[in-house]
């Protein structure tokens, strides 16, 4: 509905100020009340992720990925983020997995295909 979609807009909103002004624990907030309004907005696990990810919480962002994922399976940009988590937890092969599954839904996802060779070339080393 309109309603909706202008709170979840509001929430997103709100998180990318917080984000900005680095304000972390509100904006974490915010992003989770956008994702409580549509669950399926996947802009809103992409950067509540990236934030994770700025704070040196992988495993919080790779478990924010994997449930955007779910959600949505075909969000290419959604696995590799996943892919990139999982990487910085020394989770290698699950990275890879999720770099490919990223390149299977967009072929032409270059950071996807440039995060493939480089863990191909540090596996043969």
């Amino acid at each position: 509905t309109d309603v909706m979609d202008a709170a979840k807009e509001g929430y997103f909103i709100k998180g990318m100020y917080y984000i900005k002004t680095g304000q972390t624990a509100p904006a974490l907030k915010m992003l989770d009340s956008c994702l409580l309004q549509s669950y399926t907005f996947m802009d809103a696990y992409r950067e509540k992720a990236m934030l994770l990810g700025t704070m040196n919480k992988w495993n919080e962002a790779a478990a924010v990925m994997e449930k955007a994922v779910t959600v949505q399976n075909n969000y290419a940009e959604g696995h590799y983020l996943y892919g990139l988590c999982l990487e910085k937890t020394g989770k290698i092969a699950e990275a890879l997995y999720a770099y490919e599954t990223s390149l299977s839904y967009d072929p032409e996802y270059q950071e996807a295909k440039e995060a493939v060779q480089r863990l191909k070339k540090q596996s043969t080393e």
